[in-house]
């Protein structure tokens, strides 16, 4: 049985896992289950935390930080330390990150809350972001850190901050209409993908949407991926592309398929799970597929996962077919 979560394992005997948005806490023995109230083999008085959580990172000296809908939490293997909206623009936290400096910023509803000492100090549209709500956060190579925002759910823009100051991006200057779910740094340019398109932030500062002339014959994607070596992977709902000094290149002809999931193994190869149509490898030029007709459980996969010994685990609703790395 293939156990999806989240383990932090660096404090002494303890473990953490993020599974399914609830936390657990390993003692060496067993496992425990947070519910409203903290429990276990030792009780933290009176600390009742929420029992979804939207993301759990860990900072260099150890701390646990959870970003929930009711605020932040802090666990230094001791004691737990909450943080709502009497510290924070919001207590609704969407995403958590820790920057280079080992500052802790918080995405919230309505903004941007980053600790500064024992003080959490604002951002919000007023102060230089695209949007009133951040539901992501990334941090680039240089530093920099992203913010994703939206209004009324509907996707803003992006602001880059970089020492203390906030430059906005407008969607229209992105040239990206959908929501931008992820970024790519590669060579000191930043490739933003949306699901209705892929831009490029250059080293001067300037956007530019990727179309036919880069090689791009599409307007809907699904997925993008960047391997160990820096090699970016681009899936359509019709092709899998791989990105080459600034223009894309098409890898399989027209296949109707709807993306759900994309990784690269340590090999380099290229695994897609797809809605109906099973899984797909692709490795220098040659393609292979996995589907029920040839022992594939399920054809809808939800998540494909390598394990330590080269082992492709496909998740689906009906079960876990493993394809052998050897």
């Amino acid at each position: 049985m293939l156990e999806h979560f989240k383990d932090f394992s660096d404090i002494p005997e303890l473990k953490f896992s993020f599974l399914g948005g609830t936390l657990e806490m390993y003692n060496g023995v067993n496992w425990f289950k947070f519910e409203e109230d903290l429990a276990g083999t030792t009780s933290y008085s009176g600390q009742g935390i929420p029992r979804y959580f939207t993301n759990m990172l860990q900072d260099e000296k150890g701390n646990i930080w959870i970003g929930s809908l009711k605020g932040v939490y802090k666990f230094d293997g001791i004691k737990w330390v909450h943080y709502d909206e009497k510290d924070l623009v919001s207590e609704k936290v969407l995403k958590l990150l820790i920057d280079k400096k080992g500052t802790v910023w918080a995405a919230t509803e309505y903004g941007i809350s980053y600790q500064l000492g024992d003080e959490w100090i604002d951002l919000n549209k007023k102060r230089g972001l695209a949007g009133t709500t951040v539901y992501n956060l990334e941090l680039d190579p240089k530093g920099r850190i992203w913010a994703f925002t939206r209004n009324n759910l509907r996707f803003s823009g992006i602001s880059m901050i970089e020492e203390g100051k906030c430059i906005p991006y407008d969607k229209h200057q992105t040239g990206l209409k959908g929501t931008i779910e992820q970024l790519i740094w590669n060579n000191g340019e930043i490739i933003a993908f949306s699901d209705d398109g892929v831009s490029l932030f250059d080293q001067q500062g300037l956007w530019k949407q990727f179309d036919k002339k880069e090689g791009l014959n599409e307007s809907v994607f699904s997925k993008i991926v960047q391997d160990d070596v820096g090699e970016i992977w681009l899936a359509s709902h019709k092709t899998l592309y791989k990105y080459n000094d600034g223009n894309w290149m098409p890898l399989k002809e027209p296949e109707d398929w709807v993306v759900l999931c994309m990784m690269v193994d340590k090999t380099g190869a290229v695994w897609i799970g797809t809605d109906k149509k099973g899984l797909f490898k692709y490795q220098e030029g040659n393609w292979s597929s996995y589907s029920i007709e040839n022992g594939l459980i399920d054809n809808e996969i939800e998540e494909i996962f390598e394990d330590k010994k080269g082992n492709i685990w496909a998740i689906t609703k009906k079960g876990i077919s493993i394809v052998s790395g050897k």
